[in-house]
């Protein structure tokens, strides 16, 4: 496996860490996978070598997985935890994922798009990447009965937050809906696609029957210890976003550190309506 883990804290001080913090993390992929790769979209796509150095890692500094629905935000275990998160439900993940995370023990939770099963990744065109391939129902079915947990990620993956009401609704609801007549299984985990939400979303989210949504954030989420319930928290929990350039050390570093300050943090999340305002204005200039 390397040296990706060399000079790792042992599991007891990661649990420390995190306590000491009030954090909790979730790493974020996309698609794990060698080949060439559009400059734009290639921060969302990690080597599987690496991708194996990733968990390598992790391991060999103690920490242990957990579905992503087993979230809980108002306390903290004894066991180092992370949470392991796979946006759009790429081929990739059965065929690459899957039998890495086998040999290591661990688990992961993989968000697909509904209207996308065994058909290319649409939304990715102007990228250029849309020749990447959501997977089939039958891989989506091996994975669960491998031990993976499926969420939802809407049904067309569309920007939530620029959504109207009725839209809206029939997002959460078929993306989750679909899930379940197809794979048996609840569903009660949503990532929002692009990350984007608003208090809106999050209410519709909540009514159509998810306990826990994700968003981007790139950062570590914040515990609340004792909170009950835990409110508005859990359906927007943060994640830190995955890349190419990450090493088994930078990745164990952000798990330990976070990406960004909380004043940094706070001025980001200051600056969502205006950097939605623009994404609608621009949206409807599209249109014309």
């Amino acid at each position: 496996m390397g040296t990706a883990a060399e000079g790792s804290a042992p599991a007891g001080q990661v649990v420390d860490a995190h306590e000491e913090s009030g954090t909790v993390p979730v790493l974020l992929y996309h698609d794990v996978a060698d080949g060439p790769v559009q400059d734009r979209f290639r921060r969302y796509v990690v080597p599987r070598g690496l991708f194996d150095e990733h968990l390598g890692a992790l391991a060999s500094a103690g920490y242990v997985t957990a579905p992503a629905s087993s979230l809980d935000l108002s306390e903290t275990g004894r066991r180092p935890t992370v949470y392991l998160t796979f946006d759009d439900g790429y081929r990739s993940f059965a065929s690459a994922v899957m039998p890495a995370l086998a040999r290591y023990a661990m688990t992961g939770t993989v968000f697909v798009p509904t209207a996308h099963v065994d058909g290319p990744a649409a939304w990715l065109a102007n990228l250029g990447e849309d020749h990447r391939e959501v997977m089939g129902w039958g891989e989506i079915s091996e994975v669960v009965a491998a031990g993976a947990e499926v969420g939802a990620h809407g049904h067309d993956h569309l920007p939530f937050d620029l959504l109207s009401p009725e839209r809206l609704r029939v997002e959460l609801h078929h993306g989750r809906s679909i899930l379940e007549d197809n794979l048996a299984v609840p569903v009660t985990t949503l990532a929002y696609p692009y990350g984007f939400h608003r208090r809106a979303v999050r209410t519709v989210a909540r009514s159509c029957g998810y306990r826990v949504a994700f968003e981007v954030g790139d950062n570590l989420q914040r515990i609340t210890p004792g909170s009950s319930p835990p409110g508005d928290a859990i359906l927007r929990v943060r994640r830190i976003v995955v890349g190419p350039d990450t090493s088994g050390d930078d990745l164990l570093r952000l798990l330990r550190q976070g990406r960004r300050s909380p004043a940094v943090q706070r001025a980001r999340c200051m600056a969502r309506p205006g950097w939605r305002l623009v994404r609608r204005l621009s949206s409807r200039g599209a249109s014309c």
